[in-house]
């Protein structure tokens, strides 16, 4: 569970962008096959917004739980993850990139 503590972002989600800010909450249910990431659009450091905030709650796992990883619009990282889901839920992914308007440069 992901809770928005401060500042402005975008939650890519399965290819499409929802916008987030202060109080709002979202959780992954494991075992779905949903990709997801937090992108951190604010433009905090121009003078204006404020950087995003996020107080992440999850169960920890253990070692044998066998855990595992996948990244729909990655799928070349699966030489570097040992644990990747082969056969993991297709899900449709929406138009969406999961990059941020503006990359950072430092």
């Amino acid at each position: 569970m992901v809770f928005v503590l401060g500042g402005t972002g975008s939650l890519w989600l399965d290819g499409h962008i929802v916008d987030i800010g202060p109080g709002d909450c979202v959780g992954f249910p494991s075992g779905t096959g949903t990709a997801h990431c937090f992108i951190n659009d604010s433009n905090a450091d121009g003078g204006e917004g404020h950087q995003l905030c996020l107080f992440v709650l999850g169960e920890r796992k253990r070692a044998t739980d066998n855990l595992k990883v996948v990244y729909p619009i990655n799928p070349e990282k699966e030489a570097t993850f040992p644990r990747w889901w082969k056969d993991y839920p297709k899900r449709e992914l929406g138009p969406h990139n999961g990059r941020p308007r503006v990359p950072r440069t430092d």
